[in-house]
């Protein structure tokens, strides 16, 4: 071979060279972008249960490694963190759980425990700064007695796992709240203890699909399915009835006593007996919950049939005593008159004010007459 043949050849073979490295390290960025997209999108597949993003902004994790170690008694493979939460939980379970208690017991101690120490963690907004002090998982919640949705779900579904009880934590398909899935005897019911506290006790405890459906929807084909009544708590507490005008003297001696849940039941009644129970849920919730005295309660109702029972069931959430909406009296009203006219009358030309009709708990108005 000439020698001219020889450069070219050689020339040839490193330009072949170097578009196969460059080739080759395109491949292995490409793989690796792919690689980390896939890793993002495992970390928001919404058919996971843990690792999912709620609101973008909190995770679900599991728990899975404190609940083990309280069932075998190890906790050598905790970190810090988790053994003070492991040490913690175990306290309150110690506390709250009886020898001999069923598994619908410890549901029940656990969440009225929850709904009782827990608060709402009503800044959303605020960047939590101290990884102890968070509100999305049970280390923090229970370090700072505060959570958000993701807060609940978790912690709850921690003592479910450590008292031996199948319970799984549900997003919605918005991927907006969650909530627990628990599984007592052969079924498995939805229970929301975000919504329940602090003031709508056991409105969202122990549903059903349907029930829960009237809220929220969520990917069912991951979940298992909830559709046993055993132990529904509305079916389990529902008082009977002989027909829907028994409903508001019951109501009234509900609101009287602040009960937050009522259920009633009426065993094989006919079409036109339900058509007046739901008519007549119906018209307390608009001329009752809809008047003066009772306008800032909140008032939610449903109806279910399981068998041949056909059930009511509703929730009050109370206002706080500062909200009462109360109607100042004369007195009331002179007196705050006066305090203004002692303190403001050099700026109003003409003392005469005329008060609205303002009610205690929101700002009243007010007006100089000239």
């Amino acid at each position: 071979m000439k020698k001219s043949a020889k450069i070219i050849t050689a020339a040839f073979a490193v330009v072949l060279v170097a578009i196969m490295g460059v080739s080759l390290g395109l491949n292995v960025l490409t793989l690796s972008k792919i690689s980390t997209l896939e890793s993002a999108a495992e970390k928001n597949d919404p058919s996971r249960e843990n690792g999912v993003m709620i609101v973008n902004r909190y995770e679900v994790k599991s728990t899975e490694q404190i609940s083990d170690a309280y069932i075998s008694g190890d906790s050598s493979g905790l970190d810090e963190r988790d053994k003070a939460t492991l040490d913690t939980a175990k306290k309150i379970l110690k506390d709250i759980i009886k020898k001999g208690m069923t598994d619908y017991e410890k549901e029940v101690a656990v969440y009225e425990w929850i709904q009782k120490n827990i608060k709402h963690d009503n800044d959303i907004l605020l960047v939590v700064q101290d990884p102890n002090a968070d509100t999305y998982t049970p280390q923090g919640v229970l370090a700072g007695k505060t959570a958000v949705c993701v807060g609940y779900a978790t912690t709850f579904r921690m003592f479910m796992q450590m008292l031996g009880i199948d319970c799984k934590v549900v997003h919605d398909n918005d991927l907006s709240h969650t909530w627990d899935l628990v599984k007592i005897g052969s079924g498995w019911y939805h229970t929301d203890l975000y919504f329940d506290t602090p003031k709508s006790k056991f409105a969202h405890f122990n549903l059903t699909d349907s029930m829960r459906a009237n809220d929220y929807s969520w990917d069912e084909s991951i979940y298992p399915r909830g559709n046993s009544f055993e132990y529904c708590y509305a079916v389990m507490n529902a008082d009977n009835i002989k027909n829907a005008y028994q409903i508001p003297k019951k109501l009234k001696s509900m609101l009287d006593k602040k009960d937050p849940f009522f259920s009633y039941k009426m065993t094989d009644p006919t079409d036109i007996q339900k058509s007046e129970i739901r008519v007549m849920l119906d018209k307390i919730s608009e001329s009752v919950f809809g008047a003066q005295n009772y306008e800032n309660y909140y008032f939610s109702y449903n109806t279910i049939q399981n068998g041949k029972d056909f059930i009511a069931y509703a929730s009050i959430v109370y206002p706080d005593p500062e909200d009462d909406n109360s109607i100042i009296d004369e007195k009331t009203e002179e007196k705050i008159r006066k305090a203004i006219d002692k303190v403001f009358s050099n700026l109003v030309e003409n003392n005469d004010i005329i008060f609205d009709e303002g009610e205690i708990g929101e700002a009243a108005t007010s007006k100089a007459v000239k």
